[in-house]
């Protein structure tokens, strides 16, 4: 169905994108993956984090209690 709709009685629904703009949106990407949340409320977690001496958390289970804290 995706390679060939005209078997199915439909069309190809394809909507080209140029590079650039690709490129733009992992660039975005990257930035959301490394702050999950509002810039600002990121570095005061990683300040309140630095000042109580906390580990930063390794895996899942760590990062909860951390965040449960």
């Amino acid at each position: 169905m995706y390679h060939i709709p005209e078997l199915y009685e439909t069309i190809d629904y394809l909507c080209p994108v140029p590079r650039n703009e690709v490129e733009f949106c992992r660039e975005e990407e990257t930035i959301a993956i490394t702050y999950t949340c509002d810039q600002d409320l990121f570095e005061l977690c990683c300040l309140i984090i630095e000042e109580n001496n906390i580990p930063v958390p390794g895996d899942l289970y760590h990062a909860t209690g951390l965040y449960l804290n």
